[in-house]
């Protein structure tokens, strides 16, 4: 009878992994349908036209199947949640599961955040010259317009809260990481370039409270506080000004799923807590452009808050801008914001700054050799007025 009962079970099993997902793809492709969850065309049913069709066929075959996979979402979903229930780990090239629900960390090659946090993906002589030769330009065309510049280097999550929540198996070399190298770098051949890298502060306040999403790459409302907090130090504080006179307190105001956690399809439960600031900012935005998925690519705004710097500042940065923008745009006078994949010198020479601030995640130092947009003909217009 317990023969009979686990055969039994063992169909059954197979039915729900194999049949019913693969007669769901066959119902979905002659239904018709062509997209998938993740907004992209999905692979179509590969054709025999030539032999090297032949040759190709089971490549196609295999991205078709996974494309028109029905249940492809929630099985790759429960394959996440029974990797980690049973093996504290997610079979995944690009997502790390930490020690501790529900933080998990990036891997992947773009940009190599684990090789940075292990301090094996360094600088060689001749890239770190390229950079310090870019940034200088940069701010050498800069100064003779009377724009300052600052670098604002954003830290990786796992430079947080890697020491606290990576896996053990993860060893981390005694030697500085590539970061560490282009700051001394820097400071040694190009000591004019400011930079602010606020590491420290996020690791010590980190011990306290979340400053990251635990399912995403992106620090939160609460970590770019302090981040702005370290950069208005740089540009402000010689004017008696301090982010403790621009206080915020934070509250929950609801979850979100994380870049991550959407890799590897893990469920809602691992949603990240979302919070903010509970006063609101200060301020009155007079401008806004928006990319085709509703994303602002530049917002132009002018402070209402007493306290506010006394600066006019243009920002450029990535994703982990959108976090620090009501804060930017509260804590100084004026500012413009826009995403640094769009940056355009002409834009920044017009707006008439006394400061161009360039975000950049740490994950992506490696772009500082070429920045997106660095337009030499634009800063050699005349000097504003």
């Amino acid at each position: 009878m317990k023969k009979k009962a686990d055969i039994i079970l063992a169909a059954a099993f197979l039915i729900l992994i194999v049949f019913m997902p693969l007669t769901g793809s066959v119902i979905r492709g002659a239904a018709g349908e062509t997209m998938s969850e993740e907004n992209r065309s999905l692979a179509s049913f590969p054709r025999l036209h030539s032999p090297e069709d032949l040759d190709a066929f089971p490549g196609r075959f295999s991205d078709w199947f996974t494309d028109h996979l029905y249940w492809k979402t929630p099985l790759v979903s429960l394959k996440a949640e029974l990797e980690l229930a049973l093996f504290s780990e997610i079979d995944s090239q690009k997502v790390i599961a930490g020690t501790k629900k529900p933080w998990l960390f990036y891997r992947d090659q773009d940009g190599q955040p684990l090789e940075t946090y292990k301090h094996t993906n360094l600088f060689s002589e001749e890239e770190l010259q390229n950079v310090t030769e870019n940034l200088e330009s940069l701010s050498g065309e800069l100064e003779e317009l009377g724009i300052g510049f600052v670098l604002l280097i954003v830290p990786d999550k796992e430079q947080i809260y890697g020491d606290a929540f990576m896996p053990k198996r993860i060893r981390v070399l005694e030697s500085p990481n590539r970061t560490e190298q282009l700051l001394s770098f820097l400071s040694e051949n190009a000591p004019q370039i400011r930079t602010v890298y606020p590491v420290s502060v996020l690791k010590e306040k980190a011990r306290e409270k979340d400053l990251y999403y635990t399912t995403d790459t992106h620090w939160n409302r609460e970590g770019a506080y302090l981040g702005f907090g370290e950069l208005l130090k740089a540009l402000a504080e010689d004017r008696g000004l301090s982010i403790e006179q621009i206080p915020h307190r934070f509250t929950v105001t609801g979850t979100r799923s994380g870049d991550l956690q959407r890799l590897v399809q893990l469920g809602n439960d691992w949603d990240s807590m979302e919070t903010d600031a509970a006063e609101g900012c200060r301020l009155r935005v007079t401008e806004q452009q928006k990319d085709r998925n509703g994303e602002s690519v530049r917002e132009a705004a002018v402070s209402t808050a007493p306290e506010t710097a006394p600066l006019s500042v243009y920002f450029t940065g990535d994703s982990f801008r959108w976090n620090l923008t009501p804060f930017i745009e509260e804590g100084f006078a004026e500012s413009v914001i826009t995403s640094r994949y769009y940056f355009d010198t002409e834009d920044l020479v017009a707006a008439e700054p006394d400061v161009l601030v360039y975000e950049i995640a740490e994950r992506y130092l490696h772009e500082l050799g070429s920045i997106p947009g660095y337009n030499t003909m634009a800063l050699q217009l005349e000097s504003p007025q």
